[in-house]
């Protein structure tokens, strides 16, 4: 068994030690995984454009130990520059994005690209781990920096981008004492854990892993925790968890019936145990009699490049290129439906605007799920858009959250504590599925746009429909859940 783990190892081990070691040493539970998925080629992306802050290096090809020769011989061969460089002995491996020679010629500043406008937690212990590894491998770090996005720069094409203006340096030298106490033990601590051929012993899981784990993975990370777990309880505190599955609780059914004060956990952990639906029948017709006809039910499909596209622009900003939309003109009308996707790579929002301005009328109730979300990019585009700006002001102050009433109003156990319309939808509308479709949630959506933008022409149709397909079942799917919600309040 190798006594050694990677920095990726350590990382994977903060956010919890089950996970790290099941990465380690399952290999078969990665499935499908895609090393290349949307985050990882923003992450290429990013540093790619990082190196022209250094310019002129040679990057190491190689990994584990090849790697590791092949930065020797650089250095030995007097490089100034060398882009993902390796530290390797007995007990840790680490990659550096960029090394940089300094003035003495013995001695490094290393740097560590982050496709972040800010600055993590877990960054700091990346750069005391890569500190820890390239020292003991025999090179020494006069400095350590990361580089991070500049969530201000303002991108304008004339200029192209600007990595001097689109990077922000961070020299993390002097806080390295600092990660010393705080991490040190924890890299210890994680090595033994990940080196053993024991899986270690988890209390509570962690609920926010990362990004991008196959299901595969997730199945086995998840294995032994009931349907109804405790861990389903709507904004449950970490501290909770620890109480609760302490005392050997882990199944909703077996929580004490005043172990909660929120009213509304509480409830989720009655309706659970009684299996019941709780509908507030007044406070759901009050509710309804807000809306004003005709209703339009609304969608977006958006975004967020770490490197601006489009001139005007700003790392991370959010960008439409999608909307579906479902109208009712009047009770008892059968919805239309109408869409736009931008599928060439400018920007959207002029477009999109003015497609959407032929599609709302002055009157009536705009219905989202999450509105905020909605929301948000309605001002993104208004504050572009000053032509469309008083209608898309107006589309702002007409729109209603109908994600909202499944808080207090309607709730069902089924729904485990959730009022996303994934988990409410096969509740409610079972004949309604997103399992059915090739793009099944945003983050596939998301990546959809961004292969379709960047495609010329082979394969565009089949990624046209699929993102319309889905961003149609998003609008189709309130109109449904809407109309049960009508029907319940007549007491149907």
């Amino acid at each position: 068994m190798e006594a050694s783990i990677t920095k990726s190892d350590f990382i994977r081990f903060l956010h919890c030690p089950r996970f790290a070691w099941l990465w380690k040493h399952r290999p078969d539970l990665r499935g499908e995984f895609d090393a290349g998925g949307r985050f990882a080629k923003q992450g290429m992306e990013v540093e790619h454009l990082a190196r022209k802050l250094f310019p002129k290096g040679k990057e190491v090809k190689g990994f584990d130990g090849s790697g590791f020769d092949e930065t020797k011989r650089l250095i030995q061969e007097g490089t100034r520059v060398i882009y993902q460089a390796v530290a390797m002995t007995s007990q840790y491996e680490a990659k550096a994005d960029i090394l940089v020679r300094v003035d003495d010629g013995d001695s490094w500043s290393l740097y560590e690209v982050k496709s972040s406008a800010t600055l993590k937690e877990e960054y700091l212990a990346d750069v005391y781990f890569q500190w820890l590894a390239f020292e003991a491998a025999g090179i020494k770090l006069a400095s350590i920096h990361l580089v991070t996005i500049n969530g201000e720069y303002l991108y304008r094409e004339s200029e192209c981008i600007q990595p001097k203006k689109l990077f922000s340096l961070h020299d993390m030298t002097g806080e390295l004492p600092g990660m010393e106490i705080k991490w040190k033990a924890s890299v210890e601590t994680a090595r033994h854990v990940l080196t053993s051929t024991h899986e270690p012993k988890v209390l509570v899981l962690n609920k926010a892993l990362k990004h991008e784990l196959p299901h595969e993975m997730l199945e086995e990370y998840w294995k032994g925790v009931p349907e109804f777990s405790v861990y389903r309880i709507s904004h449950i505190a970490r501290e909770q968890l620890l109480d609760l599955i302490g005392r050997g609780i882990l199944d909703i059914n077996s929580v004490p019936d005043d172990y909660f004060s929120s009213e509304r956990q509480k409830r989720q952990v009655e309706l659970t145990k009684t299996k019941r639906i709780f509908v507030d029948r007044p406070k759901l017709k009050a509710e309804l009699k807000k809306l004003r006809y005709p209703l339009y039910f609304l969608d977006y499909e958006t975004i967020m490049p770490a490197i601006p596209m489009f001139d005007g622009h700003r790392p991370y900003q959010i960008i439409p290129f999608q909307y579906s939309l479902h109208v009712i003109d009047h009770a008892g009308a059968e919805p239309r439906h109408y869409d736009y996707l931008h599928t060439r790579k400018s920007d959207p929002v002029p477009h999109l605007a003015k497609s959407l301005r032929n599609h709302i009328g002055d009157k009536g109730s705009i219905l989202a799920w999450n509105a905020p979300f909605e929301k948000t990019v309605t001002q993104r585009m208004a504050d572009q858009n000053p032509k469309n700006r008083h209608f898309l002001e107006s589309v702002n102050d007409r729109l209603y959250d109908l994600a909202l009433i499944f808080k207090d109003i309607y709730v069902d156990y089924r729904f485990k504590g959730s009022v996303s319309i994934k988990n409410v939808l096969p509740v409610m509308i079972p004949q309604l599925s997103y399992e059915a479709l090739d793009i099944r949630n945003g983050e596939m959506a998301i990546q959809s746009i961004t292969e379709l933008i960047g495609r010329p022409f082979f394969g565009r149709s089949k990624i046209i429909k699929e993102l319309r397909q889905y961003c149609e079942l998003d609008t189709l799917a309130m109109v449904r859940i809407f109309e049960v919600l009508i029907r319940t309040a007549k007491g149907l």
